[in-house]
């Protein structure tokens, strides 16, 4: 079953998730994006690590590094003026800095909310399809109510994959810091 309307069929109250949050009637399909936003949303980052976050740019960090960086040294070490060589590498190189960047900033938003982020609660209440593809399928972002200090909003925190994890209406243990959040495992 399709949402159709924004209230809920068997209580009447607004619909925020695929499953009301009043009286735990399960609703069907919903586009989360779309739902009664009764509360503000504030711009979220994962800062936790992932494959997709560490393991894969580190592939390409080491991989395209060896080929940029450290082949054109072995290859002709007496020739230093080689420019073909070099000119080739360097796209190389360039794929290799920009992923260890990733994993460093990565790596930096983690120790950030680990040690300065204070651990919040949030009410897990739908997803909807990120921008972000992992193998052609979209990306899933985990609209969550949080509580802050001015109060209940919203958050769109990004999966790092296309699994939904995080059952509708369950609670679950964050840690914040400015707009970094991390899920905290039970």
């Amino acid at each position: 079953m399709t949402i159709k309307s924004k209230v809920c069929p068997s209580c009447g109250a607004p619909v925020l998730s695929e499953v009301c949050q009043y009286c735990g009637f399960r609703i069907g399909d919903a586009n989360t994006a779309v739902l009664s936003a009764k509360y503000e949303t504030i711009d979220c980052k994962n800062a936790s690590l992932s494959f997709w976050t560490i393991l894969f740019p580190l592939i390409f960090g080491i991989t395209f590094g060896f080929i940029g960086l450290v082949l054109p040294r072995i290859i002709e070490p007496s020739q230093r003026g080689d420019f073909p060589l070099r000119l080739i590498c360097f796209p190389f190189a360039v794929i290799s800095i920009v992923a260890w960047a990733i994993i460093l900033y990565t790596l930096y938003k983690y120790i950030l909310v680990t040690r300065k982020g204070k651990e919040i609660t949030g009410t897990v209440y739908g997803y909807k399809d990120g921008t972000i593809n992992y193998n052609h399928r979209p990306g899933q972002l985990c609209k969550i109510l949080v509580d802050t200090r001015e109060g209940k909003k919203f958050i769109f925190y990004p999966i790092l994959g296309t699994n939904k994890p995080y059952p509708v209406n369950s609670k679950l243990k964050l840690k914040a810091y400015k707009n970094y959040f991390m899920v905290v495992e039970n």
